[in-house]
């Protein structure tokens, strides 16, 4: 996990990154 204090972009942009990439999964596996 990322420190939210100090990389609270990075933190954000791969928090977004892997909600999109298991949504994917999920509608992939459907």
């Amino acid at each position: 996990m990322c420190d939210k204090l100090t990389e609270p972009d990075a933190c954000c942009y791969f928090t977004a990154m892997s909600l999109f990439l298991s949504t994917l999964k999920i509608f992939f596996f459907i």
